[in-house]
């Protein structure tokens, strides 16, 4: 499975999961109307704040990856050009 799949299938658990205790909360009498608009705006921040983040890791843990790769296939034609002057 992708790093991306897993993200989002994170992220849609995440959002699921406000969602219900948001509802359930409300039915249960915990918040007010009022109240709940506010945890709703303060969960979704949170929600988007925490998404970035992890958009953040991703890229750099990509780059850092693409770098390794780049450096490793630098190192193999290096090894694959003395094997070949040497015959």
């Amino acid at each position: 499975m992708s790093d991306r799949k897993v993200v989002l299938g994170i992220a849609a658990g995440v959002a699921a999961l406000g969602i219900v205790s948001v509802l359930v909360a409300r039915k249960k009498g915990y918040l007010k109307s009022d109240k709940l608009s506010k945890e709703a705006k303060d969960i979704s921040e949170n929600f988007k704040s925490k998404l970035n983040e992890l958009k953040k890791k991703a890229k750099k843990d990509l780059k850092a990856a693409l770098e390794e790769g780049d450096s490793r296939a630098s190192k193999a034609k290096e090894w694959i050009n003395k094997a070949n002057s040497i015959h």
